[in-house]
């Protein structure tokens, strides 16, 4: 069952300039997250609509459109959000097709936590996120009980960002960070073999 959650941020009118993001700084970025959208989608750690990727850029950071389907991203399923208001959880400025990810400030948070970050990896892990993996595998989970999407799973996730590249989301996934996106998807891939070794 494919886990599904509107925004859970608000995007005033005029702060995404719907325009093509295709740039030749964006190229390669965008050709590499593509390529890990279809490797996690073909190992079943992130399903269809399940999960989001980005990526830092020089002004910001590229993130999957919402609603995207990571086994077959387009050049149009991506975003560029050059800011956004954590505190009022509001996007500010960003260039696209579509709306961002409605994870725009979990990534948001995680670059604003982690300067040495450069890419995201958010995957709705099924395996790694059963009750009693991520302590079995050591690895540091947010609080039980905390819904997906909400600034409250945001802050814990940035705030176990401090001092761990993978973090577990209870019940719903984990988000790998690195200076690559073929970094994120080589630890997504790791965790996810690891995990399924435990159950």
């Amino acid at each position: 069952m494919v886990e599904t959650y509107s925004l859970k941020f608000s995007i005033p009118e005029g702060a995404i300039t719907h325009k093509s993001i295709l740039t030749v700084e964006n190229k390669g970025l965008i050709r590499a997250m593509k390529k890990a959208g279809r490797e996690i989608a073909e190992r079943g750690i992130a399903a269809w609509l399940a999960g989001d990727l980005s990526a830092r850029t020089e002004s910001g950071f590229l993130i999957t459109a919402s609603q995207c389907d990571l086994s077959g991203l387009s050049d149009e399923d991506f975003v560029h959000v050059e800011a956004f208001d954590a505190t009022g959880s509001s996007l500010v400025k960003a260039s696209g097709l579509k709306n961002p990810s409605p994870e725009t400030p979990l990534h948001s948070l995680i670059y604003e936590k982690r300067p040495d970050i450069r890419a995201v990896i958010h995957v709705h892990d099924p395996t790694i996120s059963r009750p009693g993996v991520a302590e079995k595998l050591r690895l540091p989970s947010t609080p039980a009980g905390t819904a997906p999407g909400t600034r409250e799973a945001s802050d814990a996730v940035a705030e176990l960002a401090g001092s761990s590249d993978f973090i577990v989301i209870s019940g719903h996934g984990a988000v790998a960070l690195g200076k690559t996106v073929e970094e994120c998807t080589e630890k997504a891939n790791l965790f996810h073999r690891r995990a399924s070794a435990k159950v």
